[in-house]
């Protein structure tokens, strides 16, 4: 069974779609592209290749028979072509960076790009019949000075590291300790660690500039750890199936194995000042990371997390994948951020904000009432975010 959400009509009256699956236990995937038989009915799979998050706009066809798209490929949003004829799937460079379609006419295409390390750009590129692009930049930022570096950790992990690290009084050049030395002793270096882990769970982090937090945890002098956790998004569909049914337990020690692993390989890395931050199911993971490793991380920052996901008949074994079975030992300052209308997880908070103030752990509560589980209202965001870098700051031991 197939449900087709993305359809475009060619110039020659033919129907195109894409779609994914729905006999699959995940509730996102890949989909697949798909040709529609208006007269006969019928419906024909055209192309196996895995496609992540696609999003396309009005125009998608270009004159010379491409379909063009944005779809998630590893950490990277990219621009891919779908050629009519051949039925051929490619992604069109550069591929390095994050490009997001915003229009296509004739055989121009119009995107936005960006990376970790690069503010976003306005391109339009020419495609010619065999997919090369032609680019000219038509746009530029404001002169904005990037603090930070961005270093793949493995396939599905990166981080982001400030360009000038403290060392004395004074700053010195990241490069100058990338790789450790002996006189690094292994995480015991001079770099706070803030891992942000994406919602979902089948979501992503993404090389792409975003959100604001993450330049201003580098400003303060923090690596930021992103990691896609097996569930992920954007590399193959087995990938992502590998979570299912097993929430709140596989995706928890991959996050924990992931922080100490980075700990351990990046010497300037300071393994006693790491902070967790994660909105959704990332706050379903740090709530959850809170409690099974109390004495591993100085700050939790948790929006709109589950904290409870008992259901009915499965009410004992949905306790225990819950962050509430654990909260008893949560021993972290504990920051929690709530949308007072937020209807994809109702806040149900009070009973694990009990358990952490009669055991006497710090925490705080930024409840916005009008807010919804998004929480991106100009308003709410900036003062969240403030927040939560008042937050890591203070608990990090970074206030000077």
């Amino acid at each position: 069974m197939i449900g087709l959400n993305i359809l475009r009509m060619s110039d020659e009256g033919v129907l195109y779609g894409l779609a994914r699956s729905n006999d699959k236990q995940s509730h996102q995937g890949s989909y697949s592209f798909y040709k529609i038989d208006r007269e006969e009915g019928k419906v024909e799979k055209v192309q196996t290749q895995d496609i992540f998050l696609p999003t396309v706009q009005r125009r998608v066809f270009t004159k010379n028979g491409k379909f063009i798209f944005t779809a998630l490929d590893a950490a990277f949003m990219k621009v891919f072509s779908f050629d009519l004829k051949t039925r051929k799937l490619e992604i069109l460079k550069p591929e390095d960076v994050s490009q997001t379609v915003l229009d296509v006419y004739e055989n121009y295409i119009l995107v936005n790009r960006s990376s970790s390390t690069n503010t976003p750009e306005l391109w339009l590129g020419k495609v010619s019949d065999d997919n090369q692009v032609n680019w000219v930049q038509i746009c530029k930022p404001n002169s904005f000075d990037v603090q930070h570096t961005c270093i793949d950790v493995d396939e599905h992990s990166f981080l982001i590291m400030p360009r000038q690290v403290p060392e004395g009084d004074g700053t010195v050049p990241l490069v100058a300790i990338l790789h450790g030395g002996p006189h690094v002793p292994e995480g015991d270096g001079t770099v706070p660690l803030v891992a942000i882990l994406h919602g979902g769970p089948h979501g992503a982090s993404i090389k792409s500039w975003g959100s604001r937090l993450v330049p201003m945890l580098t400003q303060l002098g923090c690596a930021v750890l992103q990691i896609n956790y097996p569930g992920s998004l954007g590399y193959d569909d087995n990938y992502v199936q590998q979570l299912p049914g097993k929430v709140g337990d596989m995706d928890v020690k991959y996050c924990a194995g992931k922080i100490d692993e980075v700990v351990a390989k990046f010497k300037q890395l300071n393994g006693h000042k790491i902070a967790i931050f994660g909105g959704s199911h990332g706050g379903f993971l740090v709530s959850h990371l809170a409690g099974k490793y109390p004495d591993k991380f100085k700050a939790i920052i948790a929006l709109n997390p589950v904290l409870n996901i008992r259901t009915g008949e499965a009410n004992a074994e949905m306790v225990a994948k819950s962050p509430i079975a654990t909260v008893h030992k949560i021993r972290s300052p504990f920051l929690l951020i709530i949308g007072g209308k937020d209807l994809r997880v109702a806040p149900h908070f009070r009973t694990f904000l009990r358990e952490l103030r009669i055991n006497g752990v710090t925490n705080k509560v930024l409840y916005y009432p009008e807010s919804n589980h998004a929480l991106e209202e100009v308003e709410v965001d900036a003062d969240l975010q403030i927040n939560t870098i008042l937050w890591i700051k203070e608990h990090l031991g970074l206030e000077k």
